[in-house]
């Protein structure tokens, strides 16, 4: 639900997807409902997850707290780069307006981008994002 409304959020942003590698011909951002990146996805890529949250509501509503693994990753030709597009992408995120379907979301707050290279020395970096949602 809140990753799908996020992989909307940087689908829209061209700063972002022009600088994305591809897959069938399309941004290579995908979500965890879609599992890991296809092995012929090019690089750089993005993966979000809905990874945790928490209990949130008001007397009269349910809703969640929920958080949000946006992770990027490259290849070293393409480790500067992929540094700046993490903090395009935490730009992005922060303060981001997203519409998950059958609930409002009352913010959207990144944290600034964290090195988190793969054991195999692939570069990447994660950005931390979280939300508060209500049902609709």
């Amino acid at each position: 639900m809140i990753a799908g409304a996020i992989y909307t959020l940087l689908n829209a942003e061209s700063t972002i997807t022009d600088l994305l590698g591809k897959f069938e011909n399309q941004p290579a951002i995908f979500t965890f409902d879609q599992g890991v990146a296809p092995s012929d996805a090019t690089v750089p890529h993005i993966s979000i997850m809905e990874v945790g949250g928490g209990e949130f509501g008001t007397r009269g509503s349910q809703g969640a707290e929920v958080l949000i693994q946006i992770d990027i990753w490259g290849s070293n030709k393409l480790r500067e780069s992929i540094r700046s597009l993490a903090w395009r992408v935490k730009e992005v995120v922060d303060r981001g307006c997203i519409t998950p379907v059958g609930y409002t979301s009352l913010m959207l707050v990144a944290d600034p981008p964290q090195r988190n290279d793969d054991r195999d020395g692939f570069p990447g970096y994660r950005v931390i994002a979280r939300t508060k949602v209500l049902k609709d």
